[in-house]
């Protein structure tokens, strides 16, 4: 039995933190586990596709992958008003902001959206 003085709280506090972490750290493990048999699996899918496919019709696959994935940027000022808001309010809550100062006008089918931007605008 632990004994009511301070101490015996210091006791209790670092067994209770003993038993937290080690949980903790269980957790950590079993994710991590659970992780790299996934990966495990879809490594496995890949390569097993890879040694009928000669080496060059793998590189000229993976140009074509890697096209796919890098799209060609289009300039600011080529977007609709509607991206162009969205946009600014991505990046201004990523920003950490609480508000995002975002005026839409001239949208017919604005929505809720466009009457709660106004609401937020006039306070």
């Amino acid at each position: 039995m632990i004994p009511d003085t301070i101490a015996g709280g210091l006791i209790l506090t670092v067994v209770n933190m003993t038993v937290v972490f080690a949980v903790l750290i269980v957790i950590a493990f079993m994710i991590n586990l659970i992780h790299r048999t996934a990966s495990a699996g879809d490594g496995k899918k890949a390569t097993e596709g890879a040694g009928s496919v000669d080496s060059g019709t793998q590189v000229a696959s993976q140009s074509v992958a890697q096209q796919d994935l890098d799209p060609e940027p289009v300039p600011f000022d080529a977007l609709d008003a509607r991206r162009k808001a969205a946009i600014v309010a991505a990046l201004h809550a990523y920003l950490g902001h609480k508000t995002v100062p975002v005026f839409v006008r001239r949208i017919s089918d604005a929505g809720i959206w466009g009457k709660t931007s106004r609401i937020h605008a006039l306070r």
